[in-house]
């Protein structure tokens, strides 16, 4: 489950005995382990709530703790963190915490952890903490089939759909978020800040946290509190500026191509990418277009051989490739309106003499 749907859970009344709390996303577990920790009212957390850290301590001290009976409350939580190191040999530990020695031995034996996850004590709460586990173990197979498994990944961007799961995943849990902080905040507003934090969870909570403090006691975040505060956008879908040639739509992908290129990626590196496309994909989505698109290709990567500006050429390359807004030539300066409305392409033709000028602004 993630984490949204374990507060929904938790909201109902519904708790688990055995929790396993996994992903890359600290934070987030951290997030988690709190409103797991939260069960115990605040009073009584200095006698039912335990933390253990793999390494530190024995896992037959985490089921002891785990075993006893609460104190005055009606439910105990106990907190087990770092457990990937239970599936470690010694030597792979040491080095992973950065020491040296250690043999191949296995990690320390989990103990009585098996049969307390296979058979928990119903009134109290174990939480297991851990980037990851190895599930063909003895102990993993136990925690596939028997925790509530809460996952703190992130967004993930893989898959067919996966960029476009990510951005609907990543503005409800922004919106969620801004809720939670006592805050309202725009349409337009929300999806700025959506897409400056790109499927970077860590980045987008950080940002958002920067927000609250710099509205103050203002009630709502708007647009310009986003483009005041936070940095430049990021890119949530590496083939953005494909899916958009494929549509015909020039603008949507001269606007994903400058935004690859403020987040690192090398013009030289897109226009490879576009090739690849061009000979691989474009028969099935556009047929009608691979001619003049291959011509197109090629005219280009003969100017970024001559040393031309590759941002300026990577540019008039999607625009040549998008029916429409496609330009008559390459000399300098932007496409023109015709004067029924239509654009048209700059004077001149080729890559001939001059400095070529960018087809679209710097920032869109």
């Amino acid at each position: 489950m993630t984490p949204r749907e374990l507060a929904a859970a938790l909201k109902k009344g519904t708790v688990a005995p055995v929790y396993l709390v996994i992903g890359e996303d600290e934070a987030g577990k951290d997030e988690v382990v709190a409103s797991l920790t939260s069960l115990v009212e605040e009073d009584l957390r200095g006698f039912n709530v335990e933390r253990f850290t793999a390494g530190d301590a024995r896992p037959d001290d985490v089921v002891f703790a785990a075993r006893t009976r609460p104190m005055l409350g009606d439910r105990r939580v106990v907190v087990f963190a770092h457990i990937e190191r239970l599936f470690k040999g010694r030597k792979k530990l040491a080095e992973d915490d950065g020491e040296g020695g250690g043999d191949e031995a296995p990690a320390p034996d989990p103990g009585g952890l098996e049969g307390y996850v296979a058979n928990p004590e119903p009134s109290n709460v174990l939480v297991l903490v851990a980037t990851d586990i190895n599930r063909a173990t003895k102990l993993g197979k136990l925690l596939d089939k028997q925790a509530v498994t809460v996952e703190c990944e992130g967004f993930s961007t893989d898959g067919f759909n996966g960029a476009q799961s990510a951005l609907r995943d990543a503005m409800q849990f922004a919106a969620d978020r801004v809720k939670a902080s006592g805050k309202r905040i725009d349409a337009p507003g929300l999806t700025a800040l959506v897409e400056r934090a790109g499927p970077d969870i860590v980045r987008l909570r950080k940002d958002i946290d920067t927000l609250v403090l710099f509205v103050g006691d203002a009630p709502a975040i708007t647009e310009q509190d986003v483009r005041l505060v936070v940095g430049a956008a990021q890119q949530f879908d590496d083939w953005a500026v494909t899916n958009a040639i494929a549509a015909g739509d020039a603008a949507t992908a001269l606007r994903h191509v400058q935004l690859m290129i403020e987040n690192g990626s090398s013009p030289f590196q897109m226009l490879g990418q576009l090739g690849w496309w061009i000979r691989s994909r474009m028969p099935q989505v556009a047929p009608d277009r691979v001619g003049a698109a291959v011509r197109a290709l090629y005219r280009a990567d003969g100017a970024s051989k001559l040393g031309r500006d590759p941002q300026v050429v990577l540019e008039r390359l999607v625009v040549e490739l998008c029916p429409r807004l496609r330009p008559s030539g390459y000399g300098g300066g932007r496409p023109q309106q015709g004067s029924g409305g239509a654009p048209r392409g700059p004077q001149g033709g080729g890559y001939g003499g001059g400095s070529p000028q960018r087809t679209g602004n710097s920032r869109r």
